[in-house]
């Protein structure tokens, strides 16, 4: 047994110097973490194989013992669930490479680049400089994109024009489109106004610009503000003001 832990751990280091053949080193730093992982638990598993197997050629009955293990694991498992559940996912997030560090994301309505991630949480740097830490379970099972995925995507702005103001729609509309093409970050010209009619709320407007995902931020924030200094200086009453995003 001791000679197939050694084994093992020198092949190991092996296979763990071919993951780093990636010239990207955020890369390399979420298939090393995976591997470690994998590493870890395949060593942990044939650790307690030798034990039992050691037990058993020595003649004491590991019958009661494997009971209370297995016993032991179930009240272990459903005491930490909720932590359980974010192992998993982190897992997941490795192995499928939902992101690397850097990345341009949006987890459960918080926006901002890929700081830091393990097996538990993910933390995420925001516009205003916070540190936000997110479980991974919430990024598995909850709202996620990853806006560095695609080199080009749609940021927009979604507006609502109050029902109690008379508008001519389709002159607003043009010369919102013509503003917001005077935007730097837009991709050869191409942009979208489109509008949902609500019930008494108002009528939605959206107004969006395709853009580089890597200028993600400084768009929206240019977008927010050409928007809004459009309707003000049109007397615009706005019922609700936010931003949404699309590929």
């Amino acid at each position: 047994i001791a000679k197939l832990i050694s084994k093992f751990l020198h092949n190991s280091e092996k296979i763990k110097s071919k993951f780093k053949m990636n010239n990207d080193d955020n890369k390399n730093f979420t298939d090393s973490l995976l591997f470690d992982f994998i590493k870890d638990t395949t060593f942990f598993i044939i650790v307690l194989i030798g034990i039992i197997t050691s037990m058993s050629i020595m003649g004491i009955n590991i019958s009661t013992i494997l009971v209370i293990l297995g016993s032991a694991g179930i009240a272990i498992a459903i005491a930490l669930q909720s932590l359980l559940s974010q192992l998993v996912s982190g897992v997941a997030i490795m192995f499928f490479k939902y992101y690397y560090i850097g990345d341009i994301v949006e987890i459960a309505d918080t926006y901002g680049w890929i700081k830091d991630f393990d097996l538990l949480n993910t933390t995420v740097l925001t516009v205003f400089d916070e540190l936000v830490i997110i479980p991974n379970n919430t990024v598995v099972n909850g709202k996620f994109t990853n806006f560095s995925k695609s080199e080009e995507v749609y940021v927009s702005v979604k507006m609502c024009v109050s029902n109690s103001i008379n508008v001519d729609y389709e002159k607003l509309f043009e010369e919102l489109d013509d503003e917001i093409k005077k935007i730097e970050y837009v991709i050869d010209g191409q942009t979208k106004v489109r509008f949902k009619q609500m019930d008494q709320q108002g009528t939605i407007i959206y107004s969006a610009i395709k853009i580089k995902s890597k200028d993600y931020f400084d768009a929206r924030r240019i977008l927010s503000m050409v928007s809004r200094e459009f309707m003000r200086k049109n007397n615009i009453l706005l019922c609700d003001y936010n931003f949404v995003l699309n590929k």
